[in-house]
């Protein structure tokens, strides 16, 4: 089974969360780790295997409609506060499921679904590197 866990367990009665542009301006990756964990403690205590989080889009045009799911703007705050999440979720057994397919926030005019045009070296050194380093080291074991 698995369910959405952006900014908390998303079940009735349980913790909300901050959202994670909030994660973003802690730069703590430690108080978000041990939010993760107690998220994923509640998702293991009724079943759920699977978590759709964390969000590691980097904002790219402030216009964008999701931009309030995302950690930031920085490629390294989006990757160093996005890996805390998932080790956090791991630590509970929940499998860390990393949102967006690579690109998806660079869509054009800040429109959702939109294409999003940019060059190989933009993709790998601003779109990539959150999440290389939650798969490397956060141990994310799924993406979207």
């Amino acid at each position: 089974a698995h369910e959405e866990c952006l900014a908390g367990f998303a079940a009735w009665g349980a913790t909300a969360y901050p959202v994670p542009l909030s994660w973003g301006a802690t730069f703590d990756p430690d108080v978000v780790r041990r939010m993760a964990a107690a998220i994923g403690r509640d998702m293991r205590s009724v079943g759920v295997h699977q978590g759709l989080a964390p969000v590691l889009d980097v904002v790219r045009d402030a216009r964008w409609g999701r931009v309030e799911e995302t950690i930031g703007e920085d490629p390294y705050l989006v990757g160093t506060i996005g890996t805390a999440y998932v080790q956090g979720l791991e630590s509970a057994g929940i499998v860390a499921t990393l949102k967006h397919f690579v690109g998806y926030s660079a869509s054009r005019a800040g429109r959702n679904l939109a294409p999003a045009p940019m060059g190989a070296r933009e993709r790998a050194d601003v779109l990539l590197p959150p999440f290389e380093m939650a798969v490397r080291e956060g141990g994310a074991r799924s993406v979207m």
